[in-house]
């Protein structure tokens, strides 16, 4: 459900576009696609680890131009884990073996421009001499054998190239000898019929055929000087065969056969080395894919200014001028700004409870905390000034309502039943955001339990946790837990307007402006009116209806 709440695969409303993972996935290449969304789905929790990363991601940043080009070959960079998979379940495309020559080729290119890096960092993405010796056998061998746009069948032959192995130039020699003799053939029957249109063809049911028009049909019927056996008629031709003509179809049939069932041959024996150097393949494979999202990180880096976070011991969030990196793209391509705001919380102040309008900004900057945290996590930069982070176990998050009526399950059940894991399994290193707990029921019931819970986090599992509510009842908290603070969103009163500043400050929210956030959804004036009429009563009447 925390995955879900932070859209990272996908959005509430299942579209891949508009998630994290559609924002920040620019990789190049299928293999580097499939290890950011197994990132994504497993982040670091050694600090050794995401610091090597950091560290990667920042030899990219510093040499931008070696990273530019090496986007630009990844981009044509084929997928060398599929095509290998294909040639295992013996698929039988010859084009798989093309595939392998281009990614290995691509890959040359790739470690060329690396080498440009003067850092030792960049000798965890090479390769041991023992297997790069052996890929470079295994491009050699297939470049010397394949030839350079193959059939995408073995049964139509024409593999290999010439010169690779004796018998098979023998058999395409006969071919090609028998070839022009029908060349002959042709040329000396249209003199000796005196037929000028007379052609030989060839298909798959009658090989080699004499075809000529109806109206010259009578004549090679009646030759005598040679025979013309009729093989078939069609509405406009007629078609022959001859004795001489037949013997030598065969002879090219045959010949035709045996070259490919010679090319069958030496395509087993060449798919079998390349499957020898299975893992050798796979292996590098694993290395591109990593230099495609390391390049991908810093790529993102330096056009969105995203910051290497410090990486911390301790449990701590301290983020100066944080953004949504999804929510600011989007505003981006509206020519608008996303509004930045800092996140400072530590052992002493683990705890936020934030109060703010409808509409004000709290679900973005709760989720934009998360998703910093687990961007720093694979290795990522962040999309903030700067960043000091701890290293979290775990990340639950409980934002918006939502219901599972095909398990029976109400809205409120939900949300127990999410708050119930959360409660059961974090540990004082999780990261814990909790949005409008207890919406679901009363207001009794929901402040009651949104409190309980509150403490509990508070005084048993003390994990850094951010609070959103519109219970501010609960802001009394802080006076009796000193690791609580009073956050809210800052707001602009004008002309009895509600302006909406997106700025997280120290305090408590002046009120929900629901009403507000009805008009900007376009409910009905009367109905406006009337709600500010009954808002106003309630408070004069204690909350009693009216």
């Amino acid at each position: 459900f925390s995955v879900r709440s932070l859209e990272i695969f996908q959005t509430n409303f299942g579209d891949k576009k508009g998630s994290l993972l559609d924002s920040i996935d620019h990789t190049k290449t299928a293999v580097g696609g499939r290890l950011l969304k197994n990132f994504l789905k497993s982040p670091l929790v050694q600090k050794e680890k995401i610091i090597e990363r950091h560290n990667l991601v920042n030899e990219f940043v510093n040499n931008n131009e070696v990273t530019s080009q090496i986007i630009n070959i990844l981009s044509n960079q084929p997928d060398a884990e599929r095509a290998l998979l294909r040639i295992s379940a013996r698929t039988n495309n010859p084009r798989d073996l093309i595939l392998i020559i281009n990614f290995l080729k691509s890959s040359e290119l790739i470690y060329f421009e690396l080498e440009k890096i003067k850092n030792p960092l960049i000798k965890s993405l090479s390769l041991d001499k023992d297997t790069k010796k052996r890929l470079v056998s295994l491009k050699e061998t297939l470049e010397k054998y394949i030839v350079e746009v193959p059939p995408v069948n073995i049964n139509e032959g024409g593999i290999f190239k010439s010169g690779i192995d004796e018998d098979l130039d023998v058999l395409r020699n006969i071919k090609h000898k028998k070839q022009k003799e029908i060349l002959k053939m042709q040329t000396n029957y249209c003199s000796l019929t005196n037929i000028s249109n007379l052609k030989i063809k060839f298909n798959n049911i009658h090989g080699y055929f004499i075809e000529v028009t109806n109206k010259n049909s009578e004549t090679l019927k009646s030759f005598k000087e040679e025979k013309f056996n009729l093989v078939q008629n069609t509405v406009n031709n007629s078609r022959f065969q001859t004795k001489e003509l037949s013997e030598v179809s065969r002879e090219i049939q045959s010949s035709q056969e045996r070259s490919i069932e010679l090319e069958k041959k030496l395509y087993k024996q060449i798919t079998d080395f390349a499957k020898e150097l299975n893992i050798e393949i796979i292996t590098l494979s694993n290395k591109i894919a990593l230099v495609d999202v390391i390049s991908n990180f810093a790529n993102l880096a330096f056009k969105r200014n995203y910051s290497k976070p410090e990486i911390c011991e301790n449990q701590i969030i301290d983020i100066k001028n944080c953004r949504h990196p999804v929510v600011e793209e989007s505003l981006k391509s509206d020519l608008q700004e996303f509004n930045p705001n800092d996140c400072e919380m530590d052992k002493d102040n683990f705890a936020w409870l934030m109060t703010g309008p409808n509409m004000a900004g709290k679900s973005t900057f709760l989720r934009q905390i998360a998703i910093s945290v687990i961007l720093n996590q694979i290795g990522s930069f962040i999309p903030a000034e700067s960043a000091k982070i701890g290293i979290f176990d775990k990340i639950f998050t409980r934002i918006g309502a939502s219901d599972n009526l095909s398990k029976g399950m109400s809205t409120f059940m939900t949300e127990m039943t999410e708050t119930a894991k959360i409660i059961n399994e974090a540990t004082n290193k999780s990261l814990v955001i909790l949005d409008e707990l207890g919406r679901g029921t009363s207001t009794e019931d929901g402040l009651a339990i949104s409190q309980s819970v509150l403490e509990y986090i508070l005084t048993e599992i003390k994990c850094i946790t951010l609070f959103a509510t519109h219970f501010k009842q609960l802001c009394s908290l802080s006076e009796k837990y000193g690791c609580l603070k009073l956050k809210t969103l800052k707001i602009k009163q004008w002309n009895d307007e509600i302006i909406f500043l997106h700025k997280v400050i120290d305090g408590i929210s002046q009120g929900s402006f629901g009403i507000h956030v009805a008009r900007m959804a376009g409910i009905n004036s009367k109905i406006l009116n009337r709600s500010k009429k009954i808002l106003d009563k309630l408070a004069n009447h204690g909350g009693q209806n009216v």
